[in-house]
């Protein structure tokens, strides 16, 4: 892909998180900052790969569960993907090697 700069999204993740640390009670404070961190540079990665017409990168297993703790979160998650994307973005669950986030 384009050396093209996308900023990573600023939004409030702090009740995301705090339900991420309370699913995953071995995981330590770094892992949990961590998880943060790459869960915005994956929305990011998504975002320039949506401009640049290219597959999204597939989350691992950590920023995974980040986003299915945002997602649960429906009001604010709609409202954090319009305003980063300008369209929400699904997720769709893997399926064999395949797996998806799509706009809708």
């Amino acid at each position: 892909m384009e050396n093209v700069k996308i900023p990573l999204p600023r939004f409030n993740l702090g009740k995301i998180m705090a339900r991420v640390a309370k699913e995953n009670p071995d995981w330590p404070s770094e892992k949990l900052t961590l998880a943060e961190a790459d869960y915005r540079l994956f929305l990011a990665q998504v975002k320039k790969s949506k401009e640049h017409k290219k597959r999204a990168p597939r989350p691992s297993p950590e920023t995974d569960k980040v986003w299915h703790a945002h997602i649960v979160f429906t009001r604010k998650y709609a409202s954090d993907c319009s305003a980063y994307f300008g369209y929400f973005l699904h997720h769709t669950p893997a399926t064999n090697n395949d797996w998806g986030c799509d706009v809708g």
